[in-house]
């Protein structure tokens, strides 16, 4: 399963991402972005295709920066771990349209689960034979 996800390395909270993603032993490592411009160029490209993509603000400012460019992530599922739960800021992570919305001061077993599915029933992006797709080999 190819994940990209924007969010700050360093984080705290993404340290406790990065733990459910490995519990949830998806196949390949997820790719991770923290600066807005450069994670939005590869949504620019023409096969980029993500099967997921996980983004998690650290503020209220990465997240409507975010959303102003929310357009080039509607070709692939996503999941927005919110700064916090004011409904202001709710109300702009709906604007992703997003599989799941998870807050960062949570443990993020529920995202891990959420992996484990799509993982199961996406074989882990590979495709029919058991190969991976021939863009990602």
């Amino acid at each position: 399963m190819h994940i990209a996800i924007y969010a700050d390395a360093q984080n705290q909270s993404f340290n406790r991402l990065h733990q459910a993603i490995t519990w949830a032993a998806v196949a390949r490592p997820a790719e991770v972005h923290s600066d807005i411009r450069l994670f939005c160029e590869c949504f620019r490209v023409l096969d980029y295709h993500p099967d997921l993509i996980i983004i998690m603000p650290t503020g209220s400012q990465e997240l409507e920066a975010l959303a102003a460019v929310r357009e080039l992530f509607t070709n692939s599922r996503t999941i927005v771990i919110l700064p916090e739960r004011e409904a202001s800021t709710i109300s702009i992570g709906h604007l992703f349209r997003p599989s799941f919305i998870a807050f960062d001061d949570e443990d993020f077993q529920d995202v891990a689960a959420i992996l484990k599915h799509l993982c199961g029933h996406r074989q882990c992006g590979m495709d029919r034979k058991g190969e991976l797709p021939a863009y990602e080999r």
